[in-house]
């Protein structure tokens, strides 16, 4: 009974907080100094129906008046079933509590540089591949981002305080997580749940100065996540309370990594990516090793039985060898050495080029990792790196009413439509690009709208699908 009144209750409140104005399908509620307005919900569940794409403006013209846009208020998108990506402008300084829960199709969110505090449940429940929060923020509320079961990546700024009770919570492919070097308190079951964390990097500078609760990590495995701390402080962290219970650590290693490119051109009958996999080094390096691991399905193209690989010779330099070598289902190895131990030319740029074919790919969010990374110096000295995720998403894209795939809308595709409603093989035939009145099958009404497009009578649109 008492949930109950509690959800009239937060009904009530919702009804009593409708909208001031709307601009461009965007509902805004004026706050309290007379010049500045927070975006806010159009009814409760299910908001902005249809909305896809958002970007919320700096300033809004209404009634003669122009406002600054400094807040998403709470309940903002709730449960906005259509919402994949949003930006925030550099204008907001806060998000509400639940501005965004539910949103299951959320996958890209860029905040703004100024917004500081981000609410409880604010994110929870959506489907954000990766999170890279601004210097600005400063706190993290309870459940922020809980049961954002697609993310892989957090970088925080060190602008960074508080990390909220089960803020990442059940967050079951984060694999690289970074903090900043001023958070001070990571709440209970933070990161608990969180079993596919491979890497972790902290950067405080005195982890015995940083409120941390015995259960924050619980479900990471401790045992093969690698901690990456600042230099100089592994002493610190192995003595550490809860820090002391990850078996792997290393002193951060700055000025190195590897750089992944993913390109990829979806057009429907198009099954063909590249991965550009390039090499920082801010000092001279003599020897490269890691494991590229590709998505379930990805195959590296192979020519006369040789793996489709381009290797930039002048970036490699005559004195190393590379090698790249099978090790798994979808796992290769990359080795580069110079056996007279010279240093390896250059500071910055593509290495190689990996030739791929994804045409058997699901469309859909998936993740190239670069795991295991080591780096020997001239000097002999050998640097662990961080691991490096880099989310991509395969996709399917045509011209409505091309039906039979050639790049155009013509008669063509108008007779091969016909001839498949009336029963007719016909050799290449594309549903999604025939179903122009986008109903889920082909039918006669598809017929009218493909010979608009043919007769100039309308543009064929550009439909795009990755879920």
């Amino acid at each position: 009974m008492k949930h109950f009144l509690l959800f009239l209750c937060m009904m009530s409140w919702l009804a009593a907080n409708a909208y001031d104005f709307m601009v461009e399908n965007i509902a805004y509620n004026k706050n309290s100094d007379g010049n500045s307005v927070s975006v806010t919900y159009t009814h409760f569940g299910n908001n902005y129906p249809g909305t896809t794409n958002l970007s919320i403006p700096q300033s809004v013209f209404y009634a003669n008046r122009l406002y600054n846009v400094t807040a998403i208020s709470g309940y903002a998108f709730y449960e906005c079933e259509t919402l994949k990506s949003l930006t925030i402008p550099t204008t907001v300084q806060t998000i509400g509590d639940y501005a965004a829960f539910g949103c299951e199709k959320l996958n890209t969110l860029s905040i703004g540089s100024n917004v500081k505090t981000i609410g409880k449940y604010a994110f929870s429940e959506t489907s954000l591949l990766s999170v890279d929060l601004p210097l600005s923020v400063t706190s993290i509320d309870n459940y922020a981002f809980a049961g954002c079961t697609k993310l892989t990546q957090l970088k925080t700024g060190n602008g960074l305080k508080q990390i909220g009770r089960s803020a990442f919570f059940n967050c079951t492919s984060l694999v690289t997580a970074t903090l900043g070097a001023q958070v001070n308190s990571i709440g209970t079951n933070a990161f608990a749940g969180c079993s596919a964390l491979h890497t972790l990097n902290v950067n405080m500078p005195d982890p015995t100065k940083v409120t941390v609760n015995d259960n924050s990590f619980d479900g990471v495995d401790k045992a093969s996540c690698l901690l990456c701390v600042p230099r100089g402080t592994l002493d610190l962290y192995s003595t550490a309370p809860v820090w002391q219970d990850f078996q792997q650590m290393s002193d951060a290693s700055d000025g190195y990594g590897l750089q992944l490119n993913f390109k990829y051109d979806s057009f429907l009958r198009s099954g063909f990516a590249q991965l550009e996999i390039g090499l920082v080094n801010e000092e001279p390096v003599s020897a490269l090793q890691c494991d590229i691991i590709l998505p379930q399905g990805m195959i590296v193209t192979q020519t006369a039985g040789e793996y489709d690989i381009t290797i930039n010779e002048t970036r490699r330099g005559s004195d190393h060898g590379l090698t790249v070598n099978k090790t798994g289902t979808n796992k290769y190895t990359l080795l580069l050495s110079s056996p007279s131990g010279k240093a390896f030319k250059g500071n910055s740029g593509t290495l190689l080029v990996m030739n791929l074919n994804v045409a058997n790919m699901p469309v859909g969010y998936y993740n190239i990792y670069a795991r295991n990374e080591s780096i020997a110096k001239p000097s002999s000295e050998m640097l662990y790196l961080n691991d490096t995720t880099l989310p991509i998403v395969i996709s399917r894209s045509f011209l409505l009413g091309d039906a039979n795939g050639d790049g155009t809308v013509d008669v063509a595709d108008y007779v091969v439509t016909a001839n498949r409603l009336v029963g007719k093989a016909v050799i290449s035939f594309y549903n999604d690009a025939a179903d122009v009145n986008q109903n889920g099958g082909v039918d006669i009404g598809d017929l009218v709208g493909i010979t608009q497009r043919a007769l100039g009578k309308i543009t064929p649109e550009i439909i795009e699908r990755n879920y």
